[in-house]
């Protein structure tokens, strides 16, 4: 009979991670976006260890899930279990180990990609469900009206990064940044009088780069601004998720850019409501 088993992930468990991780997805990782996955995913272990757990069968690694909880917001990063274990009941019980976690965080979320299993188990566990899209595709530069906006972030900047943050997330996320700002991610920073925004962008394919990154801003007028000139540095076809239906300014600009728009799956919370609608929220990094 199958060893079945649970246990907090382990430094050494990341590689077998990425591994689960790549087929759930549609095509092989290349190799710089496999090691950006892993390393994001050591730095998620080392960010919130009691969030990391991995599920193994007779001591193979079949699922993994992870959470991050920064400033009192819970984060589930990623759970994924290979096709041929998801019947199984991993996937609830390793959103239950990760949960854990959560205690004490008033403020909850998971983006969810689409699967039908996962949203309902999200939503067995307390969590509202909001449907979202995805804009996909190459700009057009054309029709995409982009106007030059803000100036670039540098590592200096990340303290009022998390101003923004705290003031349109409620939570900052400084080590995040960080992170993403050694691996290469461009980004900019705009004030238009009271209000402010930021995006962080990379050039790529998603889930683990695309443009944007992240984006936040205090005002959906200056959130559209930075997503126009941030998809006006794109040099490849580029992924916008999740969009919930009070990101209605992100529509308009992906019709502007001449993207598809179809289902992408959902935004699950507790404690949240919809997030504010100047925040395109990360499926890694919240």
């Amino acid at each position: 009979m199958a060893s079945v088993s649970i246990t907090p992930m382990e430094p050494d468990d990341v590689d077998d991670a990425v591994s689960v991780f790549e087929t759930g997805w549609t095509r092989e990782l290349s190799p710089p976006v496999r090691e950006r996955l892993a390393v994001s995913l050591a730095h998620l272990v080392r960010a919130t260890p009691e969030g990391s757990h991995v599920a193994r069968i007779d001591e193979h690694v079949v699922g993994f899930a992870t959470a991050d909880v920064a400033d009192g917001l819970w984060l589930l990063s990623a759970l994924f279990v290979r096709p041929e274990h998801q019947q199984g009941g991993l996937g609830r019980a390793l959103l239950s180990a990760a949960f854990e976690s959560a205690r004490g965080t008033g403020r909850r979320l998971i983006l969810t990609s689409g699967n039908p299993r996962a949203t309902r188990l999200y939503a067995s566990f307390g969590f509202t469900v909001h449907p979202a899209m995805a804009a996909t595709g190459r700009p057009n530069l054309e029709t995409l009206g982009a106007v030059a906006c803000g100036r670039e972030v540098g590592p200096d900047d990340v303290g009022e990064l998390d101003a923004i943050d705290a003031r349109v997330r409620g939570a900052v996320r400084s080590h995040h940044i960080a992170l993403l700002l050694s691996q290469g991610a461009r980004g900019l920073i705009a004030h238009d009088g009271p209000q402010a925004g930021y995006v962080l962008l990379r050039d790529g394919a998603p889930p683990v780069d695309g443009v944007p990154l992240l984006l936040v801003a205090s005002d959906d007028a200056l959130a559209a601004a930075l997503l126009r000139q941030a998809l006006a540095l794109a040099e490849r076809p580029v992924t916008i998720d999740p969009l919930t239906a009070n990101r209605q300014w992100a529509y308009r600009v992906a019709v502007d850019a001449g993207l598809r728009l179809m289902p992408a799956g959902a935004v699950c919370e507790q404690g949240i409501g919809q997030p504010a609608s100047g925040w395109i929220t990360s499926p890694l990094f919240g």
